[in-house]
């Protein structure tokens, strides 16, 4: 803007304007009718919020590669878990049982699962876990590739998040991300869009 118009804005006028598009945004990437195939994938990654640790948890669509389901949250609980997992399975009132939701080892992910199967409509699934870094076992050697699906994601996340030094805030992250899984499913260059 100062190139162009001459017109010099300040950090936290940047800010301003971030949150603001984030909460006018925020309705229309949460509730978007995301076209969902049946497998999901989900994996957490850490953030930093005041040089403290926090998380993001993400669940993607395997086919579409869209961020169906995320939560920011200060600890690596089951309860970000299950939000993230809310998002995700908004809209879906039964699935197929070809229907697979692949994570990592992580305990929250099946006890999460847990809480679908004892709603009102419950929604039952397996939790197929993809666990360590190598093919030691035929699960993980079946599966490896759609938890390399998420980990593509978290690290074009990263590459995004690290030049902000870290969150002053929850909030400020929160809107961080709502910017970014706006980006990610309907602004980026990808042959599936």
């Amino acid at each position: 803007l100062e190139d162009l118009y001459g017109i010099k804005i300040s950090h936290t006028m940047v800010s301003n304007y971030c949150r603001t598009a984030a909460l006018l945004i925020k309705p229309f990437v949460d509730s978007y009718p995301y076209e969902k195939s049946e497998t999901f994938i989900a994996d957490e990654t850490y953030i930093k919020v005041r040089g403290i640790k926090g998380y993001i948890w993400f669940i993607m669509d395997a086919a579409s590669k869209s961020v169906i389901g995320y939560q920011v949250s200060s600890g690596r609980s089951v309860g970000p878990c299950i939000l993230a997992m809310r998002k995700a399975f908004s809209g879906i009132h039964k699935l197929t049982d070809k229907f697979k939701f692949i994570a990592d080892g992580y305990s929250a992910y099946p006890l999460a699962a847990q809480q679908f199967s004892l709603q009102k409509n419950p929604l039952e699934f397996d939790i197929t876990q993809v666990i360590g870094l190598a093919n030691d076992d035929a699960v993980s050697k079946e599966y490896r590739p759609y938890k390399q699906i998420e980990e593509r994601l978290n690290r074009t996340y990263k590459q995004n998040y690290y030049g902000t030094n870290g969150y002053h805030t929850l909030k400020c992250a929160n809107d961080y991300m709502v910017l970014y899984v706006c980006f990610f499913n309907f602004l980026r260059q990808h042959s599936s869009l």
